[in-house]
């Protein structure tokens, strides 16, 4: 849900008088036009900007499995990026699930040291670029490598997984064109 409308706090000139000799199909466009330049174009009266409302870390792990040998497809983690429009960006990482929840639930301890949730609540997931460097700068006290990145790299999949639900494309159109038409599978 968004929230209610703000007063805007400077006055806007319209485009045209509203009044006089003027067809009144013209002051009806020129009316909405310039409720659209004052308010809604500027961001004052409605912020119609989707916001992340949540991050799920969802652990999954086969029954009984022990982790006694060198082999990742007994657990695995799902990230899923939830929004105030309804759409859930969804992705995977392959990397320790309890370490990746930790990563992403953990409080704010300062600035540059806080979980992935923490610095991405209330931010607009459409403006995936910033929101890397966010995530970077806020665990730049405790890691810029290794399962960090994972996280990082799990939330950054999700969110242009919400881009892609929104603009109703394709990954590989939002990423340029598709390469191929064919993949050779691989099994381990």
């Amino acid at each position: 849900h968004h929230p209610p409308p703000v007063r805007p706090v400077s006055s806007c000139v319209l485009p045209c008088s509203v009044t006089g000799s003027i067809s009144s199909e013209f002051r009806y466009c020129a009316l909405l036009s310039g409720i659209w330049n004052c308010y809604v174009a500027r961001g004052q009266l409605w912020d119609k900007r989707m916001k992340i409302t949540k991050i799920d870390v969802i652990e999954l792990r086969m029954p009984g499995w022990t982790g006694e040998t060198f082999d990742g497809s007994y657990d695995n983690c799902i990230i899923l990026v939830h929004t105030d429009g309804g759409v859930i960006g969804l992705a995977e990482v392959d990397s320790v699930p309890s370490v990746i929840r930790a990563i992403v639930e953990a409080p704010r301890s300062h600035t540059h040291a806080m979980g992935l949730g923490t610095a991405l609540i209330g931010q607009d997931p459409e403006n995936i670029e910033a929101l890397w460097e966010r995530m970077y700068d806020a665990t730049s006290y405790y890691g810029r490598r290794g399962v960090v990145i994972h996280a990082i790299s799990a939330i950054d999949i999700a969110l242009w997984d919400i881009r892609g639900k929104v603009r109703g494309q394709a990954l590989a159109e939002l990423l340029g064109g598709r390469k191929r038409s064919r993949v050779l599978p691989m099994a381990r």
